[in-house]
Parts: C-alpha cells; structure tokens; sequence
C-alpha cells in the first residue's frame, strides 16, 4: 500500500486548503472518491476562516483570467509526475525562469486534465479552474488574493458561462453571490452574507442592472 502527496507545489493542498493533502491510491474506487472529493471542493466555500473586515461595499473590478495573460508553455519547463504510479504523468508543472506558473492536475487518472492552476510571476496561486464534464469547457473558475479565495466562478448549465458568482472578504468568508437568473448576460439577483448567514437579497425587477426590490432576511 501506497502513500502520496498531492497538492499544489505553492503550498495549497488539493484537498484539504491550506495544508499538504495525504492521498492514498490503492484502487479504482479510491480513485473515483478522490474525484468526488474534489468535486465538493469546487461547489462549497473556499478558504474557511473567521469573520473580519469586508471588502469594499462597492462593486469589485472582476479579475482578469490570467490563462489569457500570453502564457507561452511551449518556453517553460515542464516537469511531470506520476502521482499513481501507472506509468502515466498526472501532473504536469510548467516554470518560467525557475518559478511555478502553470500547474495541470488529471485528478482522475484518465489521461484528461481536470483542474489548471495559474501563479503570477511571484510564484503565488491567483487563480484555479476546474473542466468537470469531460468537454473542454471551463466549468468553475477560483480566484485568489494573496492567497485567500476572493471570488468564485460557476457553470451552472456546463456551457462556458458563469452565470453564479461568489465573492468572498479578506478572510475567505463569502460575502455576497451574484446570480443571472435567466441567463441573458446581466446579473439580476444579490444575495448579501453576514458571517456565513444570508441577511439581504436583491432583485432587478426593470431590467437596469440595480436591484429595486431589496427584501431582509430574518
């Protein structure tokens, strides 16, 4: 019986943020439960943490997905592992001048890449994607912030968009998700959190692109 680490060579374990995840491989149905594991980790909250100052209350610039920041992989260095010894590499980690900037994870061990890690030119994770169905989409992006989860985006319909976000305060708590409910390009629903509470929810009822009906939770 075997023992693997796997985790992020930045210091996020894939399974258990912020420390070195233990996967142990000893068969296909270990393997599946590792996928589904993840899976969870993708829809749930990110970084657990206690409640402290909040972002900004006015509305964030919504970052950049560095995948499109001209990364060239063809001039880094690519390093690969195989994490359940079949012969097959399952992570591939690309560096720039001897700094992490790219990291590929086939968390299932299909010969597919699952989940892509990107790192600014530090070497910090500012950024996660995660393709779920098996048809080259991006179906959930993680966005971070000095190393904490800011923002969180999902495919609700597995489709490319992102019509659910979630964003999150300086201490990883969610702060306030986003919703286009008809999915025609516009958020038209706030949903406002207060120490992992939902206390405000906020609708667009004209179309203009601010909530005119504001209804507290209780």
């Amino acid at each position: 019986m075997q023992y693997f680490q796997l985790f992020h060579a930045g210091g996020k374990a894939l399974l258990n943020h912020p420390t070195v995840g233990l996967m142990r491989v000893t068969s296909n149905t270990t393997v599946f439960g590792l996928f589904l594991l993840v899976l969870a980790l993708v829809f749930t909250g990110g970084c657990a943490g206690s409640s402290g100052n909040s972002r900004a209350s006015s509305e964030p610039v919504r970052p950049e997905r560095l995948r499109y920041d001209n990364l060239d992989l063809s001039s880094f260095e690519m390093r690969g592992y195989d994490i359940n010894e079949d012969g097959n590499d399952d992570v591939f980690r690309f560096f720039e001048g001897g700094v992490l900037r790219v990291e590929r994870f086939d968390l299932n061990f299909d010969g597919q890449v699952d989940m892509t890690a990107y790192y600014d030119r530090s070497g910090q994770l500012v950024e996660e994607e995660f393709q779920l169905d098996y048809d080259e989409l991006v179906d959930t992006v993680r966005h971070y912030e000095s190393g904490v989860l800011a923002e969180k985006q999902v495919s609700i319909d597995f489709d490319g968009r992102f019509p659910l976000v979630k964003f999150y305060d300086t201490k990883g708590e969610l702060l306030r998700i986003e919703r286009d409910s008809n999915q025609d390009g516009n958020v038209d629903v706030w949903e406002y959190y207060s120490e992992g509470r939902l206390v405000r929810v906020g609708r667009d009822a004209d179309g203009d692109g601010t909530p005119e009906v504001v209804n507290d939770i209780r």
